[in-house]
């Protein structure tokens, strides 16, 4: 049978080729620890296998729509990347103005989800008042974007804009309590520190005079100060719409990669890099921009690097952080430095893979002392550290530059964040319309969508605690203690303590490279490595921690006797 030259152009996976050798060396009774996938060795949390199960008891085993199930795709925008709370709450001093922003979530993510579901019924059964506010202010082209039954810190707007920094609220006679006045003065309080007016109507007076009440919203709204704030000063926030759910995140970068790249398209990858990305690229007939970069700079891609990459011809760049194979991650600066290379090429798309972002470990990440274990995983980089912009560890997202938004894809998933690689769902998100509309005709044709039982499992996991969460992260974080402390043992391997993610990338350069190495240890020592001219960088190796912490030491104990042996 004919095999397409295409897929005779694809390279084999080294990591899948290195953990097949493995299995079958384990098969033939040879004691092999692999080092070599990266997957969690945890189980999936029971709660989120509980969900699946109660799933299939409720019927989600048909097909759903293709860009997934609304309710999931609602939860990834509301959680995968929640804005920055006023002081206090976890906010990043140095964006304050990015305060003012879609869902400024509470601190606790129960009490969140708890509002979220009352405002969403809130939404469904509007009151007689607020039905005819609503169709007033869709009816009257004044330019304001407002969402109804809006959750901000701990409460619910009846209406919000955040362009003009405006709440509406309309009060009922409940609202004559001593409590509920209590509620009331409060959540001003707070709405004003976050620097919103806030306009109270009672529901009378919109019932009876209803345009009087919408003349006095137009004529508050251009006064305010809010409209200070450029967009391009804001981070981006995503809605449902912008969300298409797949069948895992590598297939949500192949769809990102086969809608925007055509033939002799180039795409700029900095090295080393995820196996996978420079093979997609080529299926999609693009050509592959290898950047090197160095280990001085923990192998991040700099502006001098991108800018001397990019041509008329660059319709890409694709940037993973916290970094596989590497572990390291981009701090506001060094992203900011690429943005404003990215501005003279407004052509050029950015692919965001941000897979690994719940595992950011302490030293990394400032955390408010108000924050605790139950916020979403994924808040891991939007915490960004509470201090000046010129901190090394100063992380965030390229989800903080709006002037991206047209052209940031950004990708995530629940593989390693919930230990559910094989549940395969991955998502992508754009702002871009089309984009999106378009990547939804080629998964229609793929797959038709993914699996329901498992996106309603990734729902539970979005929803629920994260406290499991936390705890992986934690374990991963005392095996990242180990492995270093053990590596250092090592003669012969040069390596910087990983920043994230679950890998450790020491450079073997001295003990003749990757390769030698990888193989070397996979007969002698009977431990199994990936060598780093996977990811473009055959001067390294790359060991997976997320193995056992028996397995850890076990597994340095045999591989620096064979180092001593090999020098």
């Amino acid at each position: 049978m004919q095999v397409s030259e295409r897929v005779k152009g694809i390279a084999a996976s080294q990591s899948l080729a290195m953990a097949a050798r493995a299995k079958a060396m384990q098969a033939a009774g040879i004691d092999v620890i692999s080092m070599s996938l990266g997957e969690p060795d945890m189980d999936t949390p029971e709660h989120i296998r509980r969900a699946a199960q109660e799933a299939i008891d409720n019927g989600w085993t048909h097909y759903g729509p293709v860009a997934g199930v609304p309710s999931l795709r609602e939860a990834i925008a509301r959680q995968a990347y929640p804005q920055p709370l006023p002081k206090g709450k976890g906010v990043c001093t140095t964006h304050n103005t990015f305060a003012k922003v879609w869902g400024a979530h509470t601190a606790n993510s129960a009490v969140y989800n708890l509002l979220e579901d009352s405002a969403r019924e809130n939404r469904k059964n509007p009151t007689e008042a607020e039905a005819i506010l609503w169709d007033m202010l869709k009816g009257n082209n004044i330019g304001l974007h407002f969402r109804r039954q809006h959750v901000i810190l701990d409460y619910i707007v009846d209406f919000i804009c955040v362009e003009k920094g405006l709440v509406i609220e309309l009060d009922g006679g409940y609202h004559n309590t001593p409590e509920q006045r209590e509620y009331d003065e409060s959540r001003t309080a707070h709405l004003q520190q976050l620097g919103y007016t806030e306009l109270r109507f009672i529901n009378e007076e919109l019932l009876t005079n209803p345009e009087a009440v919408i003349k006095k919203i137009v004529e508050i709204a251009p006064n305010l100060p809010s409209l200070q704030v450029r967009t391009e000063d804001r981070p981006i926030v995503f809605e449902a719409s912008d969300v298409m759910v797949s069948v895992g995140a590598k297939m949500a970068i192949y769809n990102a990669i086969q809608t925007v790249i055509n033939p002799g398209d180039e795409v700029v990858i900095p090295m080393p890099s995820w196996v996978s990305y420079t093979e997609m690229v080529k299926v999609a007939g693009g050509k592959v921009v290898a950047v090197q970069t160095k280990y001085e700079n923990r192998y991040c891609l700099t502006a001098d690097e991108l800018r001397e990459a990019l041509t008329e011809k660059t319709k890409m760049l694709i940037l993973c952080s916290p970094n596989n194979p590497t572990g390291s991650i981009y701090s506001h600066s060094q992203l900011k430095a690429l943005v404003e290379v990215l501005r003279e090429y407004p052509e050029v798309v950015v692919l965001s893979d941000e897979i690994y972002n719940a595992l950011v470990y302490d030293e990394y990440i400032n955390i408010d002392k108000h924050s605790n274990a139950t916020q979403s995983p994924q808040d891991s980089l939007q915490k960004c550290a509470i201090a000046s912009e010129n901190d090394k560890n100063n992380i965030c997202s390229l989800v903080e530059f709006g002037e991206l938004a047209e052209r940031l894809i950004i990708v995530n998933g629940v593989s390693k964040a919930y230990a559910m690689t094989g549940w395969r769902i991955g998502w992508l998100m754009s702002k871009n319309r089309a984009f999106i509309e378009a990547c939804a005709r080629l998964q229609g044709q793929q797959v038709t969508c993914a699996t329901m039982v498992a996106q309603k499992a990734a729902e539970a996991a979005l929803t629920g605690s994260q406290d499991c969460v936390e705890q992986m992260r934690q374990v991963f974080a005392e095996r990242r203690e180990l492995i270093c402390k053990l590596a250092a043992e090592i003669p012969g391997w040069k390596f910087e303590k990983p920043q994230g993610a679950f890998y450790l990338f020491p450079d073997v350069s001295a003990l003749g490279g990757g390769d030698r190495v990888a193989e070397f240890l996979l007969e002698e020592a009977h431990v199994a490595v990936v060598s780093g001219s996977a990811f473009g960088c055959p001067e390294c190796i790359r060991l997976s921690y997320a193995i056992s912490t028996e397995e850890i030491v076990e597994s340095m104990r045999r591989i620096k006797m064979a180092i001593e042996k090999l020098i």
